[in-house]
């Protein structure tokens, strides 16, 4: 009985030892999220004067950081406009989201008491180490987003806090 004891104990201590090295080198699970990546949604309608409020935000995680740009708002002349969307890095640190529009073809009849107005909101993930992100409307630049190792919000015309 004593042996079968012994033989117990040490059949536990070896596999306590094998499992415990297999999850000292089993990695932790790197997050679902591309690096980097972006997300864009837009809206467009008649202008009124409730406007939302624009907004910038920053969280920083181990992995990436997360940067969003929201309910930036603009009135343009064609009823009907395309966004697009573009993230890249334009030197070692250095990223850029450019949003550039252009009327949509064939578009619809502007209705005289409407001024036609998008929002736009993005959210954006970039490397840990990122230096800027300047966003940018049809070249002109909204805003530039500095790296910081703690949250930071702000609204758009207001210093970052």
């Amino acid at each position: 009985m004593a042996k079968r004891v012994s033989v117990f104990l040490a059949g536990l201590v070896v596999g306590l030892l094998v499992a415990g090295s297999a999850v000292y080198v089993t990695p932790v699970p790197q997050s679902s999220v591309a690096v980097p990546s972006m997300t864009t949604t837009t809206a467009t309608g008649c202008a009124d004067a409730d406007a939302p409020r624009a907004w910038v935000g920053q969280t920083p995680t181990s992995e990436y950081r997360s940067v969003v740009f929201q309910n930036y708002t603009f009135t343009h002349d064609d009823p009907d406009i395309e966004i697009r969307a573009n993230l890249s890095e334009t030197t070692d640190g250095r990223w850029v989201l450019a949003f550039t529009t252009r009327p949509e073809t064939p578009s619809k009849p502007a209705d005289p008491d409407c001024v036609p107005r998008t929002i736009v909101s993005s959210s954006v993930a970039l490397p840990p180490d990122y230096e800027t992100l300047a966003v940018r409307l049809d070249g002109e630049t909204i805003t530039t987003v500095r790296n910081a190792e703690r949250p930071q919000f702000y609204y758009l015309n207001e210093t970052a806090s």
